[in-house]
């Protein structure tokens, strides 16, 4: 299948457009040339180089796919399987005494979608939701590694990692770094950057050994440094666990889930999972 295709058959062409036209940012013109440094930053926004970021951005999440994974909240109509509620899943929640993972039915609701029905009595969205009244961070599909129990956490702060930043963790007795590398410029728009070959990483120290693994490679994104939404042990190893928005487009989400139980030997997480979604 060609990149277009591939487009096609994970946004949608309603989807697609309205991300890379009626979304559009109007004060900045982003020219990439290679992996080296953008030649300017201007007051204009043009349309083919969103698209092939675009198009990149849905290539780079298509390859974790061994295991769906799916955010609860409300999504457009391809955006969501509408045999989800059927399936089996295990919810990462979030209760009263700290974080567990456990079986959880899917509540999908058919909704009114602002940017793409007509009206609200055509409903095309979606809403997704827990039966359960903790929150929920995200839904695993149900594999062999995972069981219902609770999850051990760390705060990460700060949660977005921008070239140059660098954090330290000292879990279950090892100790991780997590740290960005790559070039960053600010842009006219206040709080918003763009960055140019961009990687992130995530090391292990053991016995004065060093494991790097880099998690995360672009060679240009539009959009700020990348989320850590949770940092635990979710499949019950002890080792680090992460989940990442790892998206490089201010209006798309990639939630992609980093585990180290299914990791080969040589690594230390795999991607197991992603999901893909615009805003507007």
């Amino acid at each position: 299948m060609d990149l277009q295709g591939f487009i096609y058959q994970i946004a949608g062409p309603a989807v697609l457009y309205f991300v890379l036209w009626g979304c559009a940012r109007t004060t900045e013109d982003l020219s990439v040339s290679g992996t080296a440094e953008p030649a300017t930053v201007s007051d204009s926004v043009v349309a083919d180089k969103d698209q092939r970021l675009y198009g990149d951005l849905l290539a780079s999440a298509a390859h974790t796919d061994s295991l769906k994974i799916l955010p609860p909240g409300l999504f457009h109509y391809n955006e969501v399987s509408p045999t989800a509620n059927g399936e089996s899943w295990f919810g990462l929640f979030k209760g009263n005494d700290g974080y567990y993972l456990s079986r959880t039915p899917i509540s999908l609701q058919r909704v009114y979608d602002p940017i793409l029905d007509a009206d609200e009595n055509s409903p095309t969205g979606w809403e997704v939701k827990a039966l359960n009244g903790d929150t929920c961070l995200i839904f695993i599909q149900e594999a062999d590694f995972l069981r219902q129990r609770k999850v051990h956490f760390i705060e990460v702060s700060p949660k977005y990692v921008y070239p140059g930043d660098t954090l330290k963790l000292d879990f279950f007795g090892k100790v991780y770094l997590i740290y960005g590398t790559g070039e960053m410029k600010e842009t006219q728009i206040s709080d918003y950057y763009i960055t140019w070959n961009y990687k992130f990483h995530l090391s292990q120290i053991c016995d004065g050994d060093t494991t790097d693994q880099v998690l995360i490679d672009y060679p240009f994104q539009n959009d700020e440094g990348k989320e850590i939404i949770f940092a635990g042990d979710i499949d019950g190893d002890k080792r680090l666990d992460l989940l990442i928005d790892t998206t490089y487009h201010y209006n798309v989400e990639v939630p992609t889930l980093f585990l180290s139980a299914p990791a080969d030997s040589a690594k230390l997480v795999k991607a197991i999972g992603s999901h893909c979604s615009v805003g507007c």
